[in-house]
């Protein structure tokens, strides 16, 4: 993280997207810090706006601090990222079913149908199906690999699913491999928000309670900052207890400081006033 951002900086001096862009990732989707990061996304945006990765990292934190009507606006190209990062999880899994007909050769949309999928609810059998395919595919690597943020979440939501439907081998041998994924990233080095988050989904699939609530609360301590997590369906069994609740308002609170904190910046401050103006309504009351 640290090595990242001092690079960045640096890069800011001769190549200033790659430096912005480099922030913009840094801070939403490795440290939290959702406002300075969508600065920079919108200093990338000015400078390449038809970028299709720093406009997904824009659209990703725009949408978690609940900035929908805007993060619409960023790119027709992200359209699945601002559904569902606000939760639209019924228009994402449109976008991606249409993506992955337009490009069957393209495993992304598939991994974006099922996320969005899991998250609306119903759709057991086809994700699993799906995800089962996409392990296949994924061939001799064992786990399914997304790209980051996002990398070993499809595995614990096929080890939720393979116990749902009663095949506990799979449940079994799918939470190993993602174990294994998450130890060999922090021995890579990673101290992503994500290795705690996916902790804490096994956790909920061998029904352990306090390292459900643990491990949320360190992905949310390292960064974590998509609210939708709360709808992963293995955490359900939990969401009326007092602690989710607790962790729930938690970053509730942490998003609210961040929104306000982006809508003095966009509509007071704005970096780059020549290639992106926010909407009226997003700026009433600022």
């Amino acid at each position: 993280g640290q090595q990242g951002h001092a690079l960045a900086m640096e890069l800011m001096e001769t190549h200033p997207w790659v430096g912005h862009l480099g922030l913009a990732g840094a801070y939403i989707e490795v440290t939290g810090e959702l406002a300075k990061g969508i600065r920079h996304g919108f200093q990338a945006y000015a400078l390449e706006p038809e970028d299709q990765q720093g406009n997904s990292i824009l659209v990703s934190g725009l949408g978690w601090i609940g900035l929908y009507e805007e993060a619409r606006r960023i790119a027709d190209s992200t359209a699945y990222e601002a559904h569902f990062s606000t939760g639209h999880y019924q228009r994402a899994a449109e976008v991606a079913r249409n993506d992955s007909l337009r490009d069957p050769g393209n495993n992304q949309p598939l991994f974006q149908l099922g996320a969005a999928l899991s998250r609306l609810g119903g759709h057991d059998t086809e994700v699993l199906e799906l995800y089962e395919a996409l392990l296949q595919d994924s061939a001799p690597h064992p786990v399914l690999v997304e790209p980051l943020p996002a990398a070993p979440l499809p595995m614990a939501r096929l080890a939720w699913l393979r116990q749902q439907s009663g095949n506990t081998d799979g449940a079994s041998e799918a939470m190993l491999a993602t174990a294994g994924d998450v130890i060999e990233r922090r021995k890579a080095g990673s101290i992503a928000f994500t290795n705690p988050v996916v902790e804490a989904m096994l956790a909920a699939v061998r029904g352990n309670e306090s390292e459900v609530y643990a491990g949320l609360r360190q992905g949310i301590d390292l960064g974590w900052r998509d609210r939708g997590i709360f709808d992963e369906p293995m955490f359900k069994a939990y969401g009326n207890s007092r602690e989710f609740e607790s962790i729930r308002t938690e970053l509730d609170e942490i998003l609210a400081g961040e929104r306000a904190k982006t809508l003095q910046m966009l509509c007071r401050e704005n970096p780059v006033p020549d290639s992106w103006q926010p909407l009226a309504s997003t700026c009433e009351g600022v």
